[in-house]
């Protein structure tokens, strides 16, 4: 018997686990998942994705519970994706419930900045 997908080791490269992202649209929300490692090979990927998402949609909820490592390039695309938002008026809101994760948040002050929540259920219930 296979284990269910959400327990299959992430693709690897010789680098690392590579990064995977997956978007859902319900109409006027945006959830981009992102699975794996971010980092900088990845920033143009996920700056393309994040800011189509963020021109389109009111509320764009950036999932990373799937995330074992946030690279500082790809944290610049997270605050360009979040001033991308606010220009419109849209949101940004980000999903982290690995303690890695939240300590770049934390120490690089961006944390402070965005609207953080610890579960997908509560930053799409969220009001404002």
């Amino acid at each position: 018997m296979l284990p269910p997908f959400d327990r299959l080791d992430p693709p690897r490269t010789r680098s690392g686990v590579l990064l995977t992202t997956s978007t859902s649209r319900r109409r006027n929300r945006t959830v981009v998942r992102v699975d794996g490692e971010a980092r900088a090979r990845d920033a143009g990927r996920l700056e393309a994705e994040l800011l189509a998402a963020c021109g389109t949609t009111k509320l764009v909820v950036l999932d990373f519970t799937g995330l074992t490592f946030l690279g500082g390039k790809v944290l610049t695309v997270v605050l360009a994706a979040h001033e991308a938002a606010s220009t419109r008026g849209h949101q940004l809101r980000l999903v982290v419930d690995s303690p890695a994760v939240s300590a770049v948040l934390r120490v690089s002050g961006v944390g402070a900045l965005l609207a953080v929540f610890g579960s997908l259920r509560d930053a799409l219930a969220a009001t404002g």
